[in-house]
């Protein structure tokens, strides 16, 4: 016998990890719990972090791989228990079960970044999705235009964090009197711009700047940025600390005095707003439509060209010595998210969304078959597989100087 008082079942697709993506959702969960939602987070036939999951993850292991198999199982499972509201998000047996699921199953996706392969994803199924949540303006506006998404199925929710855990610290130490900086992350460059990182702080050392750098984090470039420290001579200035529980996470984030986050592409960019919450003053990459959405510049953060270390370097010198200016831009962090980046507006925002979709006429889409389940041609491996990193960096670097597009 259902639950009166509950609004629906929601299930959404992810393989719990480190990172910003399994925070922003178990954090989203929790808040949409509260209010009467009963949400399962699924993976299926995927690894994942055990470190990172709670008693609602649900691992369905199909034992098979036959792509029909899995979507098979999958859909048999999501009928079973009821599922009003699927997130497929990158789990891909649940993306390609979209067109398969029973029509009164509502189909949303959340396109989690400004590359390609995320609008892919986010509107493979167009026709079968009730809505497209997206989290910054550029996402918005860039599905709209260059993928076609309505304007009725679009809908903007910033990120938002709990700011009763991240409190707001304006007694900084800083231990030998060096400037305490913070990356956290992964540590890889193809997304995160790491190997910047070394160019950055030896800057700052020439600038005879005392600093320390705390790196969480971990990832496949982490051996090679440790090399690119000691290639600089300020290998000894950096603190690793690995992969971190989140519970300790805001004790961290108040110490840290600067927050470098070297992006060459991000969604939203949650882990800006967990710095600045804690009046963590941040220095990010200028992603248009993005970052620049989060921070305003000179105010409560500074913004820089991607990949332009020169720019990093000096404006954390200028902070390294005015720390009456450092001050200011730490309280005006914290107001930021305050103001407009907290969890419970976050999670508002979504109950309504789902509500909406609830009460909402299913989208008028007959399943297929299931007899031949087909992987579309948008998710399979292309010619940009084989192109080596350095190289789509280059050509990703140089087009968006162009065309100020990110591929």
């Amino acid at each position: 016998m259902a639950d009166k008082g509950l609004k629906g079942t929601i299930a959404y697709g992810i393989a719990p990890h480190e990172g910003g993506t399994t925070t922003f959702y178990s954090n989203l969960a929790e808040g949409l719990r509260e209010r009467g939602w009963r949400v399962l987070p699924v993976s299926v036939d995927k690894p994942f972090d055990p470190k990172f999951t709670d008693e609602h993850h649900i691992s369905i292991n199909t034992g098979s791989r036959n792509l029909n198999d899995k979507v098979r199982l999958f859909i048999e499972w999501a009928i079973k228990e009821n599922i009003n509201i699927l997130l497929p998000m990158f789990e891909t047996e649940m993306l390609i079960a979209l067109p398969y699921l029973p029509q009164k199953i509502r189909c949303i996706t959340r396109c989690a970044n400004i590359v390609r392969s995320a609008f892919i994803v986010s509107t493979l199924y167009l026709d079968r999705l009730s809505f497209v949540l997206t989290s910054s303006p550029r996402q918005f506006n860039l599905l709209h235009s260059q993928w076609g998404v309505p304007l009725s199925k679009l809908k903007l929710i910033p990120h938002g964090v709990d700011t009763s855990l991240f409190n707001y610290n304006p007694q900084k130490y800083r231990k030998n009197n060096e400037l305490t900086l913070l990356y956290l992350g992964r540590i890889e460059d193809s997304a995160k711009g790491v190997m910047w990182l070394p160019s950055i702080l030896d800057k700052l050392k020439k600038q005879n700047i005392a600093f320390q750098l705390h790196i969480i984090g971990s990832g496949p470039d982490l051996i090679k940025l440790k090399k690119a420290f000691y290639h600089y001579g300020i290998g000894e200035k950096i603190i690793y600390h690995g992969s971190m529980e989140r519970a300790k996470l805001p004790d961290i984030l108040s110490k840290a005095e600067i927050f470098i986050m070297t992006s060459r592409f991000e969604g939203f960019g949650f882990t800006l707003i967990e710095a600045m919450a804690t009046g963590c003053v941040p220095i990010a990459s200028h992603i248009a439509g993005v970052t620049d959405t989060i921070i305003t510049h000179r105010v409560d953060g500074f913004l820089c060209p991607i990949g332009d270390t020169e720019k990093f370097a000096q404006k954390i010198a200028t902070l390294a010595t005015d720390p009456q200016k450092l001050a200011q831009m730490s309280q005006a962090a914290r107001q930021k998210v305050e103001n407009g980046f907290n969890l419970e507006r976050m999670v508002t925002d979504y109950d309504q969304v789902f509500t909406e979709a609830m009460v909402m006429p299913p989208v008028s889409f007959s399943p297929h078959s299931l007899n031949r389940v087909v992987l579309p041609k948008e998710l399979q491996p292309t010619w940009r597989t084989k192109i080596p990193q350095p190289i789509k960096n280059t050509i990703r670097k140089w087009v968006f100087r162009i065309t100020g597009r990110m591929i």
